[in-house]
């Protein structure tokens, strides 16, 4: 099974740097932020060997019934996910059932002080 929806990667974009050559953008901000976080959901702990404890470990869900029990489990581990970033004060995290039967993950962090609303997340 693959994640439905595959766009939490943004394209990079190019830009001409001082010395005349072309290298991407780098992103900032809330954008940096949401890439983390969105990556971060699919990374398994224990993968990265700097960071053991790091990722969400979401990717276990992939072909696995939506049912209650799975759907609470999606929000504990991507609360406890996101009270383990040191950049996210506040998160709300709510999963539902889609018409085919996959998850469907929703995210709303505050980040400094404002709200931001991350892309939906389909596990299938």
């Amino acid at each position: 099974m693959t994640i439905l929806r595959a766009d939490i990667f943004e394209p990079l974009e190019e830009v001409e740097t001082s010395t005349g050559h072309f290298d991407f953008k780098a992103a900032t901000g809330n954008e940096l932020a949401a890439q983390r976080i969105l990556r971060g959901y699919f990374t398994v702990p224990g993968t990265l060997h700097h960071r053991p404890g790091w990722g969400g470990g979401l990717q276990r869900y992939q072909g696995e019934p939506a049912t209650v029990a799975n759907r609470q489990q999606i929000v504990n581990r991507a609360q406890r996910f996101l009270g383990s970033l040191p950049f996210v004060e506040e998160a709300s995290v709510s999963v539902s059932a889609g018409p085919m039967g996959e998850f469907q993950l929703f995210t709303r962090v505050r980040i400094n002080g404002a709200e931001l609303v991350l892309p939906e997340v389909t596990i299938a």
